[in-house]
């Protein structure tokens, strides 16, 4: 047996060490360094994947370096997606399951489903039910211990099976290999039969990761809770428990141990229970999504709460948190680093409380998605000397219009962002033209800056070549330009311009470039990369062909 394949096969015996994943990306710095120009730190992109996906197993939020490890995670996946052979990407499985992942299919909203977990392949699916539930039951357990025999998978999806399968599935001694297990919508209201056996099966005591992607009853629900093989847990996901269930799931050990919670809930009053349960010391992330507006009382009541006090990433989405809520939620003394919200309304008075949040201080990463946010909000933001320590800085699909770009030049306490979204915030209530992207990209200076997107705004060929002459842009490692009106002078602007040496991934789709992208096919514009959309965009076919001969351009 080689040096390689020894230490495969120890990474495949010992899933839950990383010592043999970080003796294997030593192996690879040493012996098998990249063969084109990546955008590793080291000499193997593939071994500072595995580091750095191990890293972040660990909810590394205290780091100093954590907004850099999901930059870096980002890049490394979209270039070894590109290089990296088929047969050397996808896990020796069974043909009974599914593998659909790839080394980019990482979770963004800090759940443990990813298909690549600490560096390899994590989670499988099985989706060719047969008629017969005894024949699926059959199926899988035959086929689970060649899974964890061959490969580095430890997680199973299953989606619309019968109560009846999973019962048998998890009785069985084969699922004592399973870390992760996820299940969505069990067929035929027999969820009782499923959820029973989870709550009672000898053989899970090694599970670590649980989502329930289904309706429980309350009996199933308090048989879950009184599981004594559950204590190895550190990620539950549940979905609409009642607010007395919540208090069931609170009483179980194991829920209190747990250091990754999410929930969906539409009860108004879920905060305020959630806040009143036994302390939850380990718990470091946190994630709501629902589409109900909790009481003023229950947001108090969570905000002053000292049940959490680890707490360092918190999500809602969807949720009703107008001005007013967020404004409660800020009084929360969590040592927070990352904070996000997704379709909520904080508007202009939220982003002036996020401003000045008794865990402004810390935060490391703030995003805020299609959360209504005007220009006052983001000089709001921008103007807080206690958000000093942002590195990331996402405002999509917010009307931010012009005053907003301003406050983002004009801030003296952002200097060090590394990465910023503003993607779609060119709105009907707040338009955005030209010349005022022009000015932005031309007087913006964020030397630190990695991550940039800029999509659907008007940045026209004027603004791509004040892009490419500013040089606080040229570290840039991610450039969105999706439908920026480039034309074919502003895409050679960027991409012929030799000003984003380090770029790995860049989006200049439907920008009626035409021959303005054929550098492209030349590997010696943009070494690094690993991904280019350059489609929609009236390419002639001869650059088209030899663009679509280059990894990971997609024409």
């Amino acid at each position: 047996m080689s040096d390689r394949d020894a230490l495969l096969a120890a990474i495949i015996a010992h899933p839950d060490d990383d010592t043999p994943r970080l003796m294997y990306a030593d192996w690879l710095d040493e012996h098998a360094p990249d063969a084109t120009p990546s955008p590793a730190a080291g000499p193997s992109a593939r071994a500072e994947y595995i580091r750095v996906q191990c890293r972040l197993a660990q909810h590394p939020f205290d780091y100093p370096d954590y907004p850099e490890l999901l930059e870096r995670e980002q890049d490394l996946a979209d270039w070894l997606k590109a290089h990296t052979p088929e047969k050397e990407s996808r896990p020796n499985v069974p043909e009974a399951f599914d593998w659909f992942g790839s080394f980019d299919s990482i979770a963004d909203d800090g759940s443990e489903h990813a298909a690549y977990r600490r560096g390899f392949p994590w989670v499988v699916e099985y989706g060719e039910w047969d008629d017969e539930p005894d024949d699926n039951i059959a199926t899988i357990t035959k086929n689970l211990p060649a899974v964890f025999a061959r490969s580095t998978v430890r997680a199973l999806d299953l989606e619309d099976a019968y109560g009846s399968e999973i019962a048998g599935i998890m009785a069985h001694p084969c699922v004592s290999g399973l870390r992760g297990f996820y299940l969505g919508d069990v067929d035929y209201n027999d969820e009782a039969d499923a959820l029973g056996v989870i709550a009672t099966s000898e053989h899970l005591t090694g599970l670590r990761h649980l989502r329930l992607d289904t309706s429980v009853d309350t009996g199933s629900l308090k048989k879950l809770a009184k599981a004594t093989h559950l204590n190895t847990l550190e990620s539950f996901a549940f979905d609409f428990p009642s607010t007395a269930e919540l208090k069931v799931l609170g009483a179980a050990r194991w829920f209190r141990n747990l250091r990754s919670l999410r929930l969906w809930m539409d009860d108004r009053d879920a905060l305020k229970v959630l806040a009143e349960l036994p302390p939850m010391p380990n718990l470091v992330a946190l994630s709501f999504r629902g589409s109900t507006a909790p009481t003023a009382t229950a947001m108090r009541r969570f905000a002053a709460s000292d049940s959490f006090p680890q707490l360092a990433r918190l999500e809602f989405e969807s949720v009703r948190l107008g001005p007013d809520l967020v404004a409660l939620l800020a009084a929360g003394t969590w040592p927070l680093r990352h904070l996000r919200f997704d379709s909520v309304p904080v508007k202009k008075g939220g982003a002036e409380a996020l401003a000045g949040a008794a865990f402004a201080p810390t935060l490391r990463v703030l995003e805020l998605i299609h959360c209504e946010i005007t220009a006052g909000g983001v000089a709001a933001l921008a103007n807080s000397e206690a958000l000093a320590g942002l590195r990331h800085l996402h405002l999509p699909t917010n009307p931010i219009g012009a005053g907003g770009l301003l406050a983002l030049v004009r801030s003296k306490h952002l200097r060090e962002l590394r990465s910023l979204h503003l993607s779609n915030c060119n709105m009907t209530n707040a338009p955005l033209d030209a010349a005022t992207l022009l000015n932005f990209l031309a007087a913006l200076e964020l030397p630190e800056l990695r991550h940039l997107k800029l999509d659907r705004l008007p940045v026209c060929i004027r603004g791509a070549r004040a892009l490419a002459a500013n040089g606080t842009f040229a570290n840039l490692t991610r450039l969105g330009l999706s439908e920026c009106g480039l034309r074919e002078a502003g895409a050679r602007a960027v991409v012929e311009s030799g000003a984003f040496p380090n770029l790995t991934w860049v989006n200049l789709s439907e920008n009626a470039a035409g021959k303005g992208v054929s550098k492209l096919a030349d590997p010696r514009t943009f070494p690094r990369l690993g991904y280019a959309d350059v489609s929609r965009n009236r390419v002639p076919k001869s650059p088209l062909w030899r663009l679509a001969k280059r990894p990971g351009v997609e024409v």
